[in-house]
């Protein structure tokens, strides 16, 4: 009977835990997906890339902030902080559809994307905790696997809203209403195994610094974990960043079209989340990773030069499957590897510092070297120069950004099938 009522309450966990990661999918999607209609609406001219960076910049400079909530979770419990992060994180969503310009716009997503990221590694962080070693790899796959919905949702809610008189705001409103309920919904569970031992041992869960944390005995750890997501977000998000505006600008696709591709090759391209969650359990996590990245790198370069919908379709599908892939592996390794008591600093801050590092200057360098404005301005160096003014040229050269990161994941200790006091006490 305990064990049916655990098996019962880890699917409850992982279903009511899916909506932070459906809601960080829905909110990575939506200011690329709304990306022409704020150009139009704040005033910028949508083929000068480098001015709609400033934006993309700003709103991401939001996930550093996320760090500072996130650590309150070794302090004040998993449960608390998550309840709070999305309840923040949904009122700042709201705010967001009713600003008037750019500058307030990029305040309200500030804050909205700080409270999501720190609510999305509250969700892995739990799942980390509460699921038997033999399993945590299927249920992180699991859990980010919901993620995936988030653009497809969005650009057909874009698409139903864009000649409404709210327009994009509407977006941002209907993303809004499930989060109130989710909020309430979340009170049902509990705060996890692990920190309440924890907390029972002893141990100083509120009085772990990040500085410390930083300079401690899992800091090589904790820093090789960073790099691994500074580079795959370098290149992951480089591309997709750019995705819908390159199939509009250059490659003249209408926005049917673009939501019809992002509408069906995203639900198609889920599996690689159920696939990589298995496959690591099986086979570890550097094995599957260094497969997801090699692969992701070869079809998302070529979602930028193949020329029609419908080569551009399975293209696009297995791009999606082997980038989704992949965020199975960084939940894994940016929350086993570290103890109790400071495990929620640490995936703070490889995700939320390192990886956001990685999510800005990736977009932000292939939208400096795409505009045609550059050219003759900066040096005509091997790589760089060839592809200035070259949406498709910037986005190849942020991709291999994935063959580094490959390097640095294998540097890691493998964690598959291990409990995590074993994992943490390991030299």
């Amino acid at each position: 009977m305990e064990a049916q009522q655990e098996s019962s309450y880890l699917r409850r966990l992982i279903i009511l835990l899916a909506t932070a990661t459906f809601f960080e999918g829905y909110d990575s999607a939506v200011n690329a997906i709304v990306l022409r209609d704020l150009a139009r609406d704040f005033g910028i001219d949508v083929t000068e890339t480098t001015r709609l960076t400033g934006p993309l910049i700003a709103i991401g400079l939001g996930s550093f902030g996320a760090i500072f909530i996130t650590a309150l979770g070794d302090r004040f419990g998993r449960k608390p902080l998550l309840i709070g992060t999305t309840l923040m994180y949904a009122l700042f969503t709201g705010l967001t559809a009713t600003a008037q310009n750019l500058t307030v716009f990029i305040v309200f997503q500030f804050f909205a994307r700080a409270f999501l990221i720190a609510e999305y590694a509250t969700a892995i962080t739990m799942v980390t905790e509460e699921f038997p070693a033999q399993r945590r790899g299927r249920a992180l796959g699991t859990l980010t696997a919901f993620g995936a919905f988030g653009l497809p949702v969005v650009a057909i809610v874009h698409l139903l809203v864009r000649n409404t008189a709210l327009g994009w705001r509407a977006v941002y409103l209907v993303g809004l209403l499930p989060l109130v309920v989710t909020a309430f919904l979340r009170t049902k569970l509990r705060e996890t195994k692990r920190y309440v031992a924890a907390k029972e041992a002893g141990v100083k869960l509120a009085h772990t610094p990040a500085s410390k944390v930083l300079r401690g005995p899992h800091r090589r750890e904790l820093f090789t974990v960073g790099a691994v997501f500074f580079l795959v977000h370098f290149a992951l998000l480089g591309g997709a960043t750019w995705w819908p505006l390159f199939a509009k600008e250059q490659r003249h696709f209408s926005e049917s079209t673009i939501t019809w591709l992002l509408a069906t090759a995203y639900p198609l391209g889920v599996s690689g989340f159920f696939v990589a969650g298995r496959l690591q359990d099986r086979i570890g996590r550097r094995r599957t990773g260094t497969l997801f990245m090699s692969a992701g790198l070869v079809f998302g370069v070529a979602t930028f030069h193949v020329p029609t919908p419908a080569t551009m379709f399975p293209v696009m599908v297995l791009a999606v499957f082997f980038g989704f892939g992949i965020a199975p592996v960084l939940g894994a390794i940016s929350s086993e590897l570290f103890p109790t008591e400071i495990r929620a600093t640490a995936v703070a801050f490889a995700r939320s510092v390192l990886g956001t590092l990685g999510a800005i200057a990736g977009p932000v360098m292939v939208g400096l070297l795409a505009d045609r404005r550059m050219t003759g301005r900066l040096p005509d160096l091997p790589l760089i120069g060839p592809v200035v003014g070259n949406l498709a040229g910037a986005v190849t050269l942020a991709a291999l950004a994935y063959i580094p990161a490959i390097f640095v994941l294998r540097k890691l200790p493998e964690t598959a099938g291990k409990e995590l006091e074993v994992i943490s006490q390991a030299p």
